[in-house]
């Protein structure tokens, strides 16, 4: 026998609880567990129907009115607008007329009413001559030093007035020909007014006309859109009801689970408890103490006291 006392095997207790459902409720679970089990199996169902919606007619329509109007580029209106407009010459009003305008808007008749008032100054100019010469005559000085001084004086008086009798001419042919160009310009700023006037008119006309078209193609779209957001609510409508198809299973399951665990069920209990078996030595001791009691009690240790 060894010493120590380490050497035995030591004392362990093992419990094993068994529940058992009532009978009456077993196949119940039993079932449900089954179709738990059938429908992780599934496999996967694809949607087989149509989920997003297609363009509308009416907004196909749109859009290709909207790309025509893009590739069209300005409406013909503006454009030919802005044609007139680029011919409208500028007209700067501080112009002056130049040599070649003069010339151009002179009127060439002035210059021969000025040749009248000339010719009828040299022939005033001719007689005055003619009468000093008649009146030196007659004094007995023709050809003397004095009628030389006034004859000399009085052609310095007909050469300066016909120079001013040209002079006064030609101003009147200048102020003519410049009321002429006023007017001329004058009535070329009004054209040209009016020619502005008449592209912004058509201008404003080809603006309003594209504006027009595109609420017309925006109103067109609104309505495509309206009818295709109708056809894909019946499209999220109709996957819904796929998906609460798919659901639904699933869904008696658990309410299918609710109702048993809301069942008073009380299962069975068992509980067994083991002991380990004694060994070889425990089992000798155990003898020899239950003889030695015995042996006791039938009396047989009275001399050994």
């Amino acid at each position: 026998m060894s010493k120590g006392g380490g050497g035995g095997p030591q004392e362990t207790t093992s419990t094993v609880t068994q529940t058992n459902l009532p009978e009456y409720a077993q196949p119940y679970f039993e079932r449900l567990l089954t179709r738990t089990e059938e429908e992780s199996t599934t496999p996967y169902t694809p949607y087989g129907g149509q989920r997003f919606a297609e363009f509308d007619p009416y907004q196909e329509l749109a859009f290709t009115g909207a790309a025509g109007m893009a590739a069209a580029g300005t409406p013909w209106q503006m454009q030919q607008a802005s044609d007139i407009a680029s011919k409208v010459g500028y007209q700067d009003p501080t112009a002056q007329m130049t040599a070649d305008e003069i010339t151009s808007y002179t009127n060439p008749y002035q210059q021969k009413v000025t040749d009248i008032e000339l010719r009828q100054a040299q022939s005033q100019a001719d007689a005055a001559k003619a009468r000093l010469g008649l009146q030196a005559a007659g004094a007995g000085g023709l050809g003397g030093y004095r009628e030389g001084i006034e004859q000399a004086e009085l052609a310095k008086n007909a050469a300066q007035l016909q120079a001013d009798i040209q002079t006064r001419g030609s101003q009147r042919g200048y102020d003519m020909a410049r009321q002429a160009w006023e007017s001329d310009r004058l009535a070329k700023a009004q054209q040209m007014q009016q020619r502005m006037g008449a592209a912004q008119q058509l201008g404003g006309l080809g603006q309003l006309d594209q504006q027009a078209e595109m609420q017309r193609l925006q109103q067109l779209g609104q309505a495509g859109a309206a009818r295709q957001a109708q056809q894909q609510g019946i499209y999220d409508l109709g996957y819904q009801q796929f998906q609460d198809q798919l659901a639904y299973p699933r869904q008696q399951l658990g309410f299918y689970s609710q109702i048993l665990r809301g069942l008073p069920v009380q299962p069975g209990t068992q509980v067994s408890q083991y002991l380990p078996r004694p060994s070889t030595a425990q089992n000798m001791l155990g003898l020899g103490l239950g003889g030695l009691g015995l042996y006791q009690a039938l009396g047989g240790g009275g001399g050994m006291g």
